[in-house]
């Protein structure tokens, strides 16, 4: 069910743990079944008494390592990354319901030779599945990491819109505005060469989107500071409304640039990249008509 959630982009949030613990835990679990794998064999070979123990002391820390899986990837921003853990776990569970049906059927038996054939065939599987899953928790860790160091930046650049400065500033509103009105225009225009790298040379993606995230919040410093200087209550709060949806359509870009990094070839991606991308162009000419009912001065820089 969770795999099917991350496929159709429906895949919820569970809050009972961080994201960081839910990883901490999924690596803990996964290690513990990799370390259950090698007795499980031995017995299944030559000890039909250990066998069950053997068989209990897999399974138990895998339910465990599933719902961590789940909580990692349902609180992972990345889509790809959510599907590929999940991808991987489904993968790691089918494998280890097969190591133990083999387990079973050698039963501990030193003379059965076939079946002990295929006990480390799957063996090999449910080792090779767990090492799967452990590169893409440790990818998506690292991936997403970063991804989501890039949206907490604007979510908290967003966050400080509403919050006083502690002192005035000692520029005009036409100085910020203009300042404002070429950082916008810039994003607006990065936007649109983030279609073009998709196709191009995906590999940039990450650093364009870095810097994208990096303008938001140099324009919302740029914002507070033209909210505190201007005399009209009206053009702040317009001010203040603009740069929040401004800073919601790029995170939203931020995603599906992301997402189309992950796999190139997706044309859905792709099509979401160019409707993010028109949004946010979108929301940039509402700032720009904000600055422009603030100052009659700050046309000229429009």
């Amino acid at each position: 069910q969770a795999l099917v959630g991350a496929v159709s982009h429906t895949l919820k949030p569970v809050k009972d743990a961080t994201l960081e613990t839910y990883h901490e835990q999924a690596m803990g679990a996964l290690i513990s079944v990799h370390e259950n794998v090698e007795p499980l064999v031995a017995a299944a070979k030559t000890d039909p008494v250990a066998l069950g123990q053997q068989v209990t002391a897999v399974s138990m820390p895998f339910n465990r390592l599933c719902q961590d899986v789940v909580g990692a990837a349902s609180n992972t921003v990345d889509h790809n990354s959510q599907v590929a853990m999940l991808k991987c776990c489904k993968s790691l569970m089918e494998s280890m319901i097969q190591l133990v049906s083999s387990a079973k059927e050698a039963g501990g038996n030193p003379n059965a030779s076939q079946s002990h054939a295929a006990l480390a065939a799957a063996s090999n599987a449910a080792r090779s599945a767990i090492q799967q899953l452990s590169a893409e928790m440790e990818s998506a860790s690292s991936s997403s990491g970063a991804l989501t160091s890039m949206v907490e930046g604007v979510e908290e650049a967003m966050m400080t819109l509403e919050q006083p400065l502690s002192e005035t500033p000692s520029g005009s509103f036409q100085e910020y505005g203009y300042s404002i009105g070429q950082t916008a225009r810039w994003m607006a225009g990065e936007s649109q060469k983030l279609i073009a790298k998709s196709s191009s040379n995906p590999d940039a993606l990450p650093g364009m989107m870095e810097s994208l995230g990096g303008a938001y919040q140099s324009l919302v410093n740029d914002t507070r500071n033209a909210m505190a200087v201007t005399e009209e209550n009206g053009v702040a709060v317009a001010l203040c409304r603009s740069s929040k949806a401004l800073g919601q359509h790029t995170t939203r870009l931020l995603l599906a640039a992301s997402a189309v990094h992950g796999d190139p070839t997706n044309m859905d991606f792709k099509h979401g990249l160019a409707a993010a991308a028109r949004s946010l162009s979108e929301k940039v000419s509402d700032l720009l008509s904000a600055l422009q009912a603030g100052s009659r001065g700050i046309q000229a820089c429009l």
